[in-house]
């Protein structure tokens, strides 16, 4: 259950987004009817240099010499509005935040832009101290002592779907007194960034989640984004460090807890894999075998970490810093540093039975050669998407759980209740139900092959270890 006070902070940042978005839907309503208006003008306008792209320089050279706009600050502008994480905004990227919602056609009014720079300039400010303002309360959200992004999610996504649609969020904001489908209707507009009409729960991260926690160190956002003053920081530390001790070893009960916490979030994680996987098996022209040979590019029959790049460029995705050579030491079961087939069928098959056996009974007919279909190859696309950025969510909340006090040999002796020497299927289960978690059991053997990688049911130690572990640390 989510405390009144965690409901409200989440409550106030949804009302913040909606009510900015609605005031923006006005902005760009009265920028199209300006004289000299059009979007390829305002694209030119703030592309320096004749790039063919934006960056978050070019937002700052722009705004000059207005205060609000830093480096940093127009750095998450950009990120706001680069939906696909390219770094850059090229023209289709523009036009979804400065044309109206409801806009179908290219508007291009006569005369001179120059009329237009104003509205233009205004709309950047407002967005930009929208998005100032939202991460205030994202701050205070996330500072909230029992905040956890699982069970905000859980909270809303009250049928255990694994996302949230809009009727979830709109009894979520009637039970706080907005009934307006207007501000649902902008709300959604804003969370779900892949437009596929639900939010998933790596959208609902990057929600709550403070840009300082994504983008960069603390430090960099403090004049911006600090809403906590050092003695509220020093007390809440304070806190922390007096939490009580766990009766059977000794360690803080935030150990344990923070550990099952994890677990939920994974268990999310892999159900929005699991979706990604069900809707590929119905694609009639999708196999396994297909798609690792559109990806085996020189037929080697195996894939190193080069060739899924290379692969992976060509399908229009370029990934961050890391994010392949994360996805080869969670699928990379013998650690050769190649996926072969094997590898690929248990990445891309799915967990649910009836999925997994319409995929694997399907005849490859013909040969490999055959061409997917264009909404196949984008379902691809966006399963590979889903895939990297699951390995950045993953590995960043493994970083935050390796702090001092966490023991995770203490950890792994507190969940083994029965002192068998490894854990289970039901050891997992047991602490998941200590915290009021009931995944259910696909759900939960779905999150066990990350420990479990011979599927021999045994999580030893080792095992534990090496599925636990941020996979930028090499000695515990």
């Amino acid at each position: 259950m989510l405390s009144s006070d965690l409901q409200l902070k989440l409550f106030k940042l949804f009302q913040a987004i909606a009510e900015s978005e609605l005031d923006l839907e006005s902005l760009r309503q009265i920028l199209i009817e300006q004289e000299g208006f059009s979007a390829e003008k305002a694209f030119k306008s703030l592309d320096y240099m004749d790039k063919n792209f934006i960056t978050s320089d070019d937002f700052y050279k722009y705004m000059m010499p207005d205060e609000v706009f830093t480096p940093m600050s127009s750095y998450l502008l950009l990120k706001e509005w680069d939906l696909e994480n390219k770094g850059k905004l090229y023209y289709k990227d523009l036009i979804k935040f400065i044309l109206p919602s409801n806009s179908s056609s290219p508007i291009k009014n006569p005369g001179s832009f120059t009329k237009s720079t104003q509205i233009l300039k205004k709309l950047l400010k407002t967005e930009l101290i929208n998005i100032i303002q939202s991460e205030k309360l994202k701050h205070k959200l996330f500072n909230t002592k029992t905040f956890t992004t699982s069970t905000c999610f859980n909270f809303i996504d009250k049928d255990s779907i694994g996302y949230l649609t809009i009727g979830n969020i709109e009894k979520f904001l009637k039970k706080h007194g907005i009934c307006e489908t207007a501000y649902v209707e902008a709300l959604l507009r804003r969370l779900d960034r892949d437009g596929d009409g639900k939010i998933s729960y790596t959208e609902f991260i990057n929600i709550v989640t403070p840009a300082s926690k994504v983008y960069g160190n603390e430090e960099n956002f403090k004049s911006i984004f600090t809403t906590s003053s050092p003695k509220t920081i020093k007390k809440r530390n304070n806190k922390s460090k007096n939490a009580k001790k766990n009766k059977k070893t000794g360690i803080p009960e935030s150990g344990v807890g923070k550990f099952a916490r994890f677990l939920m979030q994974q268990i999310l994680l892999e159900k929005e894999i699991e979706e990604k996987r069900k809707s590929l098996a119905l694609r009639l022209d999708f196999t396994i075998g297909k798609l690792f040979a559109l990806i085996d590019k020189h037929n080697n029959k195996n894939i190193s970490i080069k060739d899924l790049e290379e692969s992976l460029n060509d399908l229009g995705i370029i990934p961050e810093l890391n994010q392949c050579y994360l996805l080869f030491r969670q699928y990379d079961r013998d650690n050769d540093n190649f996926l072969s087939y094997w590898d690929f069928f248990d990445i891309f098959t799915p967990k649910t039975t009836e999925y997994s056996e319409l995929l694997i009974n399907r005849s490859v007919s013909n040969d490999y050669l055959n061409l997917f279909s264009i909404e196949t190859l984008d379902m691809i696309v966006d399963m590979f998407i889903v895939l990297l950025n699951i390995q950045s969510v993953t590995e960043e909340l493994k970083q935050k759980l390796y702090v001092k006090s966490f023991n995770v040999q203490r950890i792994f002796e507190n969940i083994d209740m029965n002192d068998l020497g490894f854990l289970t299927k039901g050891c997992f289960r047991n602490l998941l139900r200590k915290y009021k978690y009931y995944p259910a059991e696909r759900e939960l053997e779905g999150v066990l092959v990350i420990y479990d990688a011979n599927k021999d049911g045994k999580i030893t130690y080792s095992k534990f270890v090496q599925g636990l572990c941020p996979k930028s640390i090499n000695n515990l």
